[in-house]
Formats: structure tokens, sequence, C-alpha cells
């Protein structure tokens, strides 16, 4: 049985975004401490996991399980490693995926701290999502224009 855990030193931002209720809307940025997680380390796939320094918050695999996002930590261990084997290792799987959800964490801490007057911080996350989704969207038109063939 693996148990994933928050880096203790994002354990308030954790607490702001799965735990707190957003008073204007009434309902918590992320539903649940395995949502924040999965956020978290896809916003890292492109970087370089670091491993946490203390243990803050826990969540058992068993809470990943009956969410149904157990997948995405073997997932995003096997990218890491290109190594189907890692699939036999569980306990490497699970800290992989929580040295990403690290990353992530550090990354988002950065967003927040870079836009203090947004005490939420739902309009920091939305903001930085729609325009990584709209530089998505324009890599992927470019990519979509075929090029001029000489016949």
């Amino acid at each position: 049985m693996a148990t994933f855990y928050f880096d203790n030193k994002y354990s308030i931002i954790s607490a702001k975004l799965a735990d707190e209720k957003v008073v204007k809307t009434g309902d918590k940025i992320f539903n649940s401490f395995v949502d924040l997680a999965v956020f978290a380390a896809i916003v890292a796939i492109n970087k370089t996991p670091t491993p946490i320094e203390k243990n803050g918050r826990e969540i058992p695999d068993r809470i990943f399980i009956s969410h149904h996002k157990e997948g995405l930590v073997y997932m995003i261990a096997l990218m890491d490693t290109k190594d189907p084997y890692i699939l036999k290792d569980e306990r490497k799987c699970w800290k992989i995926f929580q040295e990403y959800a690290n990353t992530g964490m550090s990354e988002i801490a950065g967003w927040l701290t870079d836009n203090p007057t947004d005490i939420t911080g739902v309009d920091t996350l939305l903001n930085i999502i729609a325009n990584r989704a709209s530089n998505l969207l324009d890599i992927e038109e470019i990519s979509q224009q075929l090029p001029d063939i000489d016949f």
C-alpha cells in the first residue's frame, strides 16, 4: 500500500485550494486533495520532478483508487521512466508521481505569489489555464499547416 504526501511547505496553499470554500461561490477550487495532486502533477509534466523535503498532508492510495485516479499515477511514472517495468514497482510509481506533484505545487505557489491581489487564487489559476490552452491551440494550428510540396 502506497501513500502520497504533499510537501509540508505547501500545506497552507493546498488547504486554500482543496479545503476552503471560496466566499463568492461557496465552492472549493478543487473538490479534493486528490484532484489538486493530479492537477499539480500535470502542471509539472515538462519540468524536472523534485523530491519532497518534509511530509505534509497524507493521502492513502485507496483514496486515489476510490476517485479512479490511480491510473494517472502509473501513466506519469511510465512517461517519466519510459520503462514499462516501472509498473511492477508500485512504490516507485507513487514516488515519481509525488515528485511531479511537488514540482507542480511549487509552480502553483509561484503563480499565487505573483498575484497577491487575487485572494482566492481562482482568477490566477483560470487565467494561467486559459493562457496555456491558448498557447496549445496556437501550436496545434501551426502544426496543422501543410508545407508546400513541389511535384
